[in-house]
């Protein structure tokens, strides 16, 4: 993949990431024996796809 390259997914895409994204961190929080690097991503990913679909609050 290029530096510069935008990739385009259909929005119902992006959606169900999303959907799948908030129901595993959801998960995760609920356990004990969570990896806090792995959460963290989790939720930079889907603030990206927040972003994406212009539904976030700055």
């Amino acid at each position: 993949m290029v530096d510069n390259e935008l990739i385009y997914m259909p929005v119902n895409q992006m959606e169900t990431q999303l959907e799948a994204i908030t129901t595993t961190i959801a998960y995760l929080e609920k356990k004990d024996s969570c990896d806090p690097e792995v959460l963290e991503e989790l939720k930079k990913e889907r603030n990206r796809l927040l972003r994406e679909l212009n539904v976030h609050q700055r």
